[in-house]
């Protein structure tokens, strides 16, 4: 073999990290599962209650409407979702903080857009009515 054909296999053998899919956060984990099938036996149910008066009673209980807030699908995906951004954010998928390509560096207490300052001579008419120079008529 030659040393090209060592470099290539080498470079073949390794292979780059796979993304990470909302999926593997969201239905793979055991407690994923646990979580989602609960949500879908509490909410049938629920919609049974309707149509079978002694199921009713429960559903009004204090407990029934906190699993309702724990068999929330959107409190669902807030939880696992956390995970999810916490993977990315470990793996350097994205990046927050100084070191994000977009961040822009600020001195304390400077607004975002210069325009909007008054006390910046870039926001042009702003900064004319904070210095004085301009007056609106209202007194």
């Amino acid at each position: 073999m030659s040393d090209e054909e060592d470099l290539v296999t080498d470079l073949g053998e390794a292979s780059p990290l796979e993304p990470l899919r909302a999926s593997d956060w969201f239905w793979h984990p055991w407690y994923a599962k646990v979580w989602w099938a609960a949500i879908a036996s509490y909410w049938v149910g629920r919609a049974a209650s309707l149509k079978a008066p002694m199921l009713a009673p429960f559903f009004a209980t204090f407990v029934a409407n906190c699993l309702a807030l724990i068999c929330n699908p959107f409190i669902l995906f807030l939880f696992l979702g956390f995970g999810f951004v916490r993977g990315k954010l470990d793996r350097g998928d994205w990046i927050l903080g100084p070191e994000a390509p977009h961040w822009h560096p600020r001195r304390p207490g400077e607004m975002l857009d210069p325009t909007l300052d008054p006390s910046d001579p870039r926001s042009g008419v702003r900064h004319l009515r904070h210095i004085g120079v301009l007056k609106d008529g209202i007194h």
